[in-house]
């Protein structure tokens, strides 16, 4: 091992010590802002998938679930469809704790848009309505920010669709507050 000067230590941590991408984070916390069912919200760059989940105060059946996906795949390809998004990446899966289930929807980032996180949103709301945990009251939330939020959503799409993304960040609510955290 040799020996280093200050300065040149420095310049080697702060090159490796590369910030996570604001963006991201951005729009995690917007995301979680804007869709009040979405309990937690996290992106891996590994499979570059954001993952959206649910907590449900109920443990589904095997046929509840397939009901579901079977609604939601129709729905979101559909929509795809019309918006020229064929290939894209989206994957379902549920998680069981005793009595509380955990939604989780995947999808790739690169063709993911406000409008089919509204659709996801908004199937989840319509087919869980009273079985949906809400970590805030959706009534209580302050329209105009939301709507601010949406607009910030939609910029953020089309920068991240421009870079590589590398970090793994996840956001949740708690205490009616969102928190981020770059992993």
């Amino acid at each position: 091992m040799g020996i280093f000067s200050l300065s040149a230590l420095k310049k080697l941590f702060k090159k490796n010590q590369q910030k996570p991408n604001q963006d991201l984070g951005y729009l995690l916390a917007s995301i979680l802002v804007v869709y009040p069912e979405v309990s937690k919200v996290s992106y891996d760059p590994a499979d570059g998938l954001l993952q959206l989940s649910f907590a449900l105060e109920t443990h589904l059946s095997e046929d509840e679930f397939r009901a579901f996906v079977t609604q939601a795949v129709e729905s979101i390809k559909t929509y795809q469809q019309f918006s020229g998004f064929s290939d894209s990446r989206l994957e379902i899966s549920i998680e069981g704790v005793d009595s509380i289930s955990f939604l989780q929807i995947r999808r790739d980032i690169e063709t993911l848009t406000r409008a089919e996180l509204t659709i996801i949103a908004t199937l989840v709301n319509d087919f869980f309505s009273e079985k949906l945990i809400f970590e805030m009251n959706p009534d209580e939330i302050d329209e105009e920010f939301s709507f601010a939020q949406e607009d910030k959503l939609d910029q953020i799409f089309v920068k991240l669709r421009k870079k590589k993304i590398s970090d793994r960040v996840i956001g949740f609510r708690e205490n009616e507050k969102v928190i981020i955290y770059a992993r």
